[in-house]
């Protein structure tokens, strides 16, 4: 069979045309969905000098990241107040009362951040604000980001003063430090960015 030179012609063409850049190579932001089974969130109270230990089982977080695009970056976190656990049973039961998270009335806590700067060698700051029992205060974070290829870990934490958030009360407030440290540890998946903001933008 005889291929015509239209034919050629035409399907060199389409070869020479230049393929989609990746947002690595194009410099645009990425957008990354958390893998939960090696993520964690904990945190770390003192109470009458003792150090209690906690965290939340899940949370869901909407990313858009990229070393080369960090105007163009953003950080979402909404974590669900009822999904907290601690070591004690007796703990987790007293600061899921209305004095303390009150989950019930507040059901999440939410962190949004669109000013992200590097600080070298992989570690960034970002400023955003948290809202948690229904306030809405400034809050920085600083974090180690490491990508290899479509895949991405990143560690940080920041210290939340639970009082300005009105989180605590009782007669065990007074032993309990009003500062809580938070400490994060994720990985990640680059995705696709119209597949995020169909998707509501958690995962």
């Amino acid at each position: 069979m005889r291929i015509s030179p239209l034919i050629v012609l035409f399907t060199g063409f389409i070869a020479a045309l230049p393929r989609p850049l990746s947002a690595d190579e194009t410099g645009g932001v990425r957008c990354w969905r958390v893998e939960e089974p090696t993520t964690r969130l904990e945190w770390t109270a003192n109470w009458a000098g003792t150090a209690i230990h906690g965290g939340f089982s899940h949370f869901a977080a909407r990313i858009r990241f990229s070393p080369e695009a960090l105007e163009d970056s953003s950080i979402v976190v909404h974590v669900p107040l009822a999904a907290l656990v601690t070591e004690d049973p007796d703990v987790r039961e007293l600061l899921t009362g209305d004095e303390w998270f009150a989950p019930d009335r507040f059901p999440e806590a939410v962190y949004e951040s669109a000013r992200i700067r590097s600080s070298g060698d992989g570690r960034y700051h970002a400023e955003g604000t948290l809202t948690l029992k229904g306030v809405r205060r400034p809050l920085g974070l600083d974090f180690t980001l490491i990508v290899h290829g479509d895949r991405a870990r990143a560690e940080g934490g920041t210290v939340i003063d639970r009082r300005v958030f009105g989180v605590g009360g009782g007669e065990l407030d007074a032993a309990t430090a009003p500062e809580v440290t938070v400490g994060f540890s994720m990985e990640a998946k680059a995705t696709d960015c119209a597949d995020r903001e169909a998707g509501g933008g958690k995962g």
